[in-house]
């Protein structure tokens, strides 16, 4: 079986130490390297094969999303899972608006964030389930929301189905396995979902699906 490459990066040594010594005890990772800041961690990958990278949303030298633009315009083929300790709207807007990878938060179990690598890995996405919880709450603050959950779509039973397996952090192919079904037909039905809703990945079909309550 080979080995998927992992490097973290992380500015907190405690937890940085932490997630390498879990991983490098399974033997589906191997861990190629580990930086406490995005500045370190290019020098890093400029000299390690990294399939994903693990890395804290919120660093002192730069932010996840900017060490990831950084790194795809140096052609890294890696993906991004990122780890944060905020629930702040402020970051989950910045998540929702963003084609990232995967998302967990530092309080999930590392189980969460070993299911996270495999699925982006695969190709698909991941967000933590809790994500949708702290959007769900959020909402409810947010008169705005209302009026929005009021307009009508032209959205089918399946891709509201879906759409809420979605909110629970279910990925493409389990959503199969559950509704009996291939993993292509639940790609398809979240093509046709996100270009009815103009929407661009799974963060924004959670958020919608929280606001239409489904």
């Amino acid at each position: 079986m080979n080995k998927i490459n992992v490097v973290i990066v992380d500015d907190h040594p405690l937890f940085l130490e932490g997630i390498t010594s879990v991983l490098s005890r399974n033997e589906r990772y191997n861990v190629v390297g580990k930086a406490e800041s995005a500045t370190d961690a290019m020098d890093l990958l400029s000299r390690n094969n990294a399939e994903v990278i693990i890395c804290d949303y919120l660093m002192p030298d730069m932010n996840g999303l900017e060490f990831m633009t950084k790194m795809k315009a140096a052609r890294s083929p890696a993906k991004f899972v990122f780890i944060s300790q905020y629930q702040s709207q402020e970051v989950l807007s910045q998540i929702i608006q963003a084609d990232i990878d995967g998302f967990v938060f530092k309080s999930d179990s590392t189980d969460e964030v070993m299911r996270a690598i495999d699925t982006v890995v695969q190709g698909d996405k991941f967000l933590s389930p809790k994500v949708s919880n702290v959007l769900l709450e959020k909402t409810k603050m947010n008169p705005v929301f209302e009026a929005e959950s009021q307009k009508t779509v032209d959205v089918t039973e399946r891709e509201k189905e879906i759409s809420r397996y979605i909110t629970q952090g279910k990925t493409n192919k389990e959503i199969g396995v559950i509704l009996n079904c291939s993993e292509h037909t639940v790609k398809c039905h979240k093509s046709n979902l996100m270009r009815k809703l103009g929407l661009k990945n799974a963060a924004e079909i959670s958020a919608w699906a929280i606001r239409q309550r489904l």
